[in-house]
């Protein structure tokens, strides 16, 4: 399988009040909390892990397409029934059962909410994100690779600024902010419990999360391998595409129910050339 060439998809993100959490360090800070979000070690700045940004992709896609997989296993589990050796045929024998059972856990798996892992030739999950704990599989390496994010500097954001439908902030303006406030690059949002019988507020707790409409850069880069871009709709570029799409109808990272990250791509790019979501 040969490596064709790779693509580049860049652009911004607006995160709405995003919180991926990360660990409380020794060092206290103003504002502190015990809920704090992942912030890089040395500049103690917020970024987007690209391993959450993948996994949520993903995950929608597959949410999207469980009856389909499932579909697709059970055809292959009973194709793979009708080739049964004769257990006389040992080595044979021995490598289909163990194909069957294999293909039988892949099933249990998607039904059970695992990441799909089924390998198969017409899944584009497994081949554009990986086939989960699977492997035996013949589809070669993963297609989608995801950079960290980094919050935009203003010099990012320029040309495309004034087309922004809410208020967006680059690390200039968050840095001012922060300085001015006291605050760690991040905002503080207190939560409770209601008691629904008496409806007063208990268990007081403090979540720190990513300033609302602050703006991160991504890059994607897109493995291109011999006969992928003849997958038309299926192809790797097509599926990031979807992916990217029910992203923005949902949210990225956690307390999404409660108001926290919700996202909007702006300025997407492949290999510099203008990319639309629609």
């Amino acid at each position: 399988m040969q490596l064709e060439k790779y693509k580049t998809l860049t652009g911004i993100v607006r995160w709405e009040g995003g919180r991926i959490g990360g660990q409380k360090e020794t060092v206290e800070i103003a504002a502190a909390t015990d809920n704090p979000i992942i912030r890089h070690p040395i500049t103690n700045e917020p970024y987007i892990p690209g391993s959450s940004l993948k996994g949520k992709i993903r995950s929608l896609l597959e949410l999207t397409t469980e009856k389909e997989r499932i579909i697709n296993l059970e055809r292959e589990i009973k194709k793979h029934k009708d080739k049964q050796p004769s257990p006389e045929e040992k080595k044979a024998y021995e490598k289909w059962k163990k194909r069957l059972e294999n293909l039988e856990q892949y099933t249990r798996a998607i039904k059970e909410g695992e990441p799909c892992g089924c390998g198969l030739e017409l899944c584009w999950i497994c081949k554009s994100f990986g086939p989960h704990k699977n492997i035996e599989h013949s589809l070669g390496p993963t297609r989608l690779i995801f950079r960290d994010a980094k919050i935009a500097k203003e010099e990012d954001i320029k040309d495309f600024k004034d087309s922004l439908t809410e208020a967006g902030y680059s690390l200039e303006n968050i840095k001012q902010y922060s300085q001015e406030k006291g605050l760690p690059y991040a905002e503080i949002k207190a939560e409770n419990i209601i008691d629904r019988h008496t409806g007063r507020a208990s268990d007081t707790r403090q979540m720190e999360r990513v300033i609302g409409g602050s703006l991160f850069k991504i890059e994607i880069v897109i493995r291109v391998f011999e006969k992928d871009e003849e997958c038309g709709k299926n192809s790797t570029e097509e599926i990031l595409r979807r992916g990217l799409k029910l992203l923005e109808q949902d949210y990225l990272g956690g307390c999404g129910s409660r108001g926290y990250g919700k996202v909007k791509f702006y300025d997407l790019k492949v290999d510099g050339e203008p990319w639309s979501l629609e």
